[in-house]
């Protein structure tokens, strides 16, 4: 049966429901940008804030070239499961103190070293910061976390859209 044999009001119930899916797909897809990019933003002020701390906390270390205490402190990131890995550079951009998260493959390759900034890539993002003593910057920290939340959060708005654009076709 083709449109132009349809009823009058088939052809508006084809009309209806296909504008609907449209309406549907659109605010979707609209959703899962706008979510996509608050995540971003969140994510990158979070790493910033823990680079923040970090810095503080290690920029003695740096100073007095206490690479165990480095070490130590980054170690404390074990506890935030997207966390991958840290790395504390001194100001001849050598890396000083490292931490990788467990089970992370020997191949992982750190980020190249840039002064500060974040950097997005398909699966992780990096944050580059500066690390100072009373005013005196004495190196740099990157910390790289994956970004398993945000798949999460995008698998999850795709079944709730999915499940919406059901429903609005019945």
């Amino acid at each position: 049966m083709d449109f132009k044999s349809m009823s009058i009001q088939t052809k508006m119930n084809v009309l209806i429901l296909a504008s609907t899916f449209f309406a549907v797909t659109l605010v979707s897809f609209a959703f899962g940008v706008y979510e996509r990019s608050a995540y971003r933003r969140s994510t990158v002020r979070e790493l910033q804030t823990l680079a923040e701390t970090l810095g503080a906390n290690t920029a003695a270390s740096l100073a007095f070239n206490d690479a165990g205490t480095a070490s130590e402190m980054l170690r404390a990131l074990e506890t935030n499961q997207h966390i991958m890995a840290a790395a504390l550079y001194d100001t001849g951009r050598n890396k000083f103190a490292e931490y990788r998260r467990r089970g992370l493959p020997n191949a992982f390759q750190f980020p190249a070293w840039r002064p500060q900034g974040s950097e997005f890539q398909p699966h992780s993002v990096a944050l580059f910061t500066l690390v100072a003593l009373h005013g005196e910057t004495d190196g740099s920290i990157v910390i790289v976390s994956d970004l398993g939340e945000l798949q999460s959060k995008m698998r999850e708005y795709l079944q709730i859209s999915s499940v919406v654009l059901l429903l609005s076709m019945l």
